[in-house]
């Protein structure tokens, strides 16, 4: 009961978490990969259809319309929808971008140099209160070579293996943590919890550490991590032996043992594990016809997991597998229609947003596919 109080107490939390702060790193977005590789400036030459990522912006949340924004391989940006003009033209200015994202009213772009560029989402005009403060602090920001976003705050990873700080001055509840010691790490991850927001940084030796995860328990010890994945409810770490470990509202078992892993995601209640043999394995605390059915997957090379759950595959074919025991919260019609154009496209390189109404994919050329998001020609 403790459980399903704490879960209803925190969704408020979680819905302003999609609302400002939608990126390509939303719901198993907070997720890092050191196992998944996108083209880089080595890839696709550049053209107007030519990425190596794109992000999901809202235009106008109260209409549920959204844009897209990618990165070319030359590190400039392509905006695709129906962006202010003004809006439009700035971000396309933008040089040397290898990072995008939402946050708050705020665009926000890291270049290779390890300095942002920062803009306002000119599109949401209905949010009235943006916070100066922490543009103020962005603007101060150096040799950045990651970003993390949690509700309240930005996180940056340095050059030096340090992390830099963004937001108000508390963190979770509580005060802001001496974030100081926080040294030699290689990547971050951040989101929502029950208690406000948290934080994940993982260091060069496989360790790692955590702040706003209180009175959660671990199931098992983190050694040699490779990789993390988290949502509001849980954190996941894979070790470098293949196995994994948990803490978390919705953490796994003690008794659940996975092995040969080489990709995680994080759900609420819910978790899946891509093995190096294609196959997946998944577990859920309540939707268990939604484990069965991820766990029937064969050939997989990545694994995506949307909002709600809804779970993408991605076949060593380019072929793209969706979780048909995901419930949608809209109309059933509307989800098979998903399902069948989704199913249907080709040399699908990674699913990059999705959910029952939206989604949006980068080909193994570069190109990007779309569903009910603004079209992209397709060459």
């Amino acid at each position: 009961m403790k459980k399903l109080f704490k879960r209803f107490a925190g969704l408020a939390i979680a819905i302003v978490l999609i609302i400002s702060c939608i990126s390509i790193q939303a719901a198993a977005e907070t997720e890092i990969q050191n196992t998944i590789k996108r083209p880089g400036p080595g890839g696709p030459a550049t053209g107007d259809a030519i990425f190596t990522d794109a992000v999901v912006i809202p235009l106008d949340d109260r209409e549920n319309q959204y844009g897209i924004v990618g990165i070319c391989p030359d590190g400039r940006l392509k905006t695709i929808g129906d962006l202010p003009e003004e809006l439009a033209e700035e971000l396309e200015n933008w040089k040397d971008i290898i990072q995008f994202g939402a946050f708050d009213i705020w665009l926000i772009g890291l270049q290779k140099d390890g300095k942002l560029q920062i803009t306002k989402n000119l599109a949401m005009r209905w949010y009235e209160d943006p916070n100066e403060v922490i543009l103020d602090t962005l603007k101060t920001w150096s040799d950045i070579r990651q970003l993390a976003f949690s509700i309240h705050h930005i996180f940056g990873l340095k050059a030096d293996g340090t992390l830099a700080v963004a937001g108000p001055n508390y963190f979770a509840g509580d005060e802001m943590p001496d974030f100081s010691v926080w040294t030699n790490l290689c990547s971050i991850c951040a989101g929502s919890s029950e208690d406000g927001g948290f934080v994940i940084g993982v260091r060069n030796d496989g360790t790692i550490l955590e702040e706003g995860i209180y009175d959660w328990t671990w199931y098992g010890t983190p050694k040699k991590v490779t990789a993390v994945s988290c949502s509001g409810w849980q954190l996941l770490c894979l070790n470098g032996n293949g196995t994994v470990v948990s803490t978390g509202l919705d953490a796994m078992p003690e008794g659940l043992q996975w092995t040969d892993i080489v990709q995680l995601c994080a759900g609420d209640c819910f978790a899946a594990g891509l093995k190096k043999d294609g196959s997946v394995v998944a577990h859920a605390f309540w939707d268990m016809d939604l484990a069965a059915e991820l766990e029937t997957w064969q050939h997989v090379q990545e694994l995506y997991l949307g909002q709600y759950n809804l779970t993408f595959g991605i076949q060593d074919d380019g072929h793209v597998l969706v979780s048909r025991a995901y419930a949608p919260l809209g109309s059933l019609e509307s989800f098979a229609d998903m399902i069948q154009t989704v199913e249907g496209w080709q040399n699908i390189a990674h699913i990059l947003w999705g959910n029952e109404q939206h989604v949006l994919a980068l080909r193994a050329d570069g190109k990007l596919e779309t569903y009910e998001l603004p079209a992209v020609e397709i060459g």
